[in-house]
Order: structure tokens, then C-alpha cells, then sequence
């Protein structure tokens, strides 16, 4: 299932775990792929930098190439639109949006408040996290 994950859930799903550790699983097996173009994939790796995540990772024995690595090795690259939707005011959001549409996704999971309000897409469900793992 093609999935068009929020960069603070997958950030969260893999560095903290926590109640999101699921996601982590069903990426790995299989059951879940995210989709991304390179807007949403280099906001990803930035993330992945912020030095308030190092000692986070660290205890996990886990690195920012150690995570790309594994992500990349999981997920469906796309290009990139020629138009980007611009259907929310928050930009980096609308690229989210792009790829669901790229990658044909069957879910976009997020957490931000103004992307969920949309609820879908294009015929793209907008999901929680916890909506999404109780739905797969």
C-alpha cells in the first residue's frame, strides 16, 4: 500500500518509537511504502539533521544516513509535479499533497491540524497515525 507519510510522523515513528512504533513495523514488512518526490524526501533528510534528534538516535545506535538508508531502501520514489496543489496556506504541506498524487497514495498520515482538516484529497483519505494503523 503506497503511503505518503508526514515527515514528523515518520520522524517520530522511527527516532522516538514510542506509540508509533507500528509504522516502523508495517514499513518493514512490507505492508506499507512510502511515496515520496524530492521536496517531501529532502525535508526528510533536513529533519533527520536537526542536532536536537542526535542524542536521541544516538540511543538507539541509529544515524541520519543509517535511517535515509533504510527509508530509501523501502519506499517508491516519484518525480516531482509540474504544478504544486496549493490548497493549504502552509507550502511545505501542498508538497505533501503533490506526493500523494504522484505516487497514487492510498493514505497521506500526518498530525498537522490544517492537513487533516482537509480529511481527503483527491480521493486521498487524510489520516492520524492511530487512524491509519487501525485501518491496515
Amino acid at each position: 500500500m503506497r503511503v505518503v507519510f508526514d515527515t514528523n510522523v515518520l520522524i517520530s515513528a522511527l527516532v522516538f518509537r514510542k506509540h508509533l512504533e507500528k509504522i516502523e513495523t508495517v514499513i518493514k514488512q512490507g505492508d506499507s511504502t512510502p511515496c515520496f518526490i524530492s521536496a517531501t524526501f529532502q525535508e526528510f533528510q533536513n529533519v533527520l539533521e536537526y542536532s536536537k534528534l542526535h542524542a536521541f538516535m544516538q540511543a538507539s545506535n541509529l544515524t541520519p544516513k543509517k535511517i535515509i538508508v533504510a527509508v530509501s531502501k523501502k519506499s517508491l520514489f516519484f518525480a516531482d509535479p509540474v504544478i504544486i496543489p496549493q490548497a493549504i496556506a502552509d507550502t511545505s504541506d501542498n508538497y505533501i499533497l503533490a506526493a500523494a498524487i504522484a505516487s497514487r497514495a492510498q493514505y497521506i498520515v500526518t498530525g498537522d491540524k490544517l492537513l487533516l482538516s482537509l480529511k481527503e484529497f483527491v480521493g486521498i483519505p487524510i489520516v492520524t497515525p492511530k487512524t491509519f494503523l487501525a485501518k491496515i
